[in-house]
């Protein structure tokens, strides 16, 4: 896990591993409704979700509850990242039931939850 002084300004990363639970928070100069629309549309995530820079290879995203949404990167098309959108509220909360397909399945998630700057996370 890299120290608190790896972290990017605004971001802290947690593992409780008694709990299985990997929490990453981040703190961005943008409006809500911005991040919302990084996370919501295909043209926005194909850009920003490898870790390696690159474009995804496939970004599906049926944006509604029970709808469901699928990014392939180049570098591991073995390995889809899917799942099932459960809420949707916008431009505040965005709650999903991820997986990794022939990975694991996440029988619980903790959605991006945007807040105004300054309000206390939960």
């Amino acid at each position: 896990m890299p120290s608190a002084s790896q972290n990017a300004p605004g971001s802290n990363l947690g593992i409780d591993r008694a709990s299985n639970t990997i929490r990453l928070t981040r703190d961005f100069d943008s409006p809500r409704a911005e991040i919302f629309e990084a996370w919501t549309k295909p043209e926005h995530v194909t850009r920003w979700w490898d870790a390696a820079g690159d474009p995804l290879a496939v970004c599906e995203i049926d944006l509604r509850p029970g709808g469901s949404f699928r990014f392939v990167t180049r570098g591991h098309p073995d390995l889809p990242f899917a799942g099932v959108y459960r809420e949707i509220a916008p431009p505040d909360r965005l709650h999903a039931q991820p997986s990794v397909e022939g990975c694991l399945k996440a029988d619980r998630a903790t959605p991006p939850s945007l807040r105004p700057p300054g309000q206390a996370r939960g």
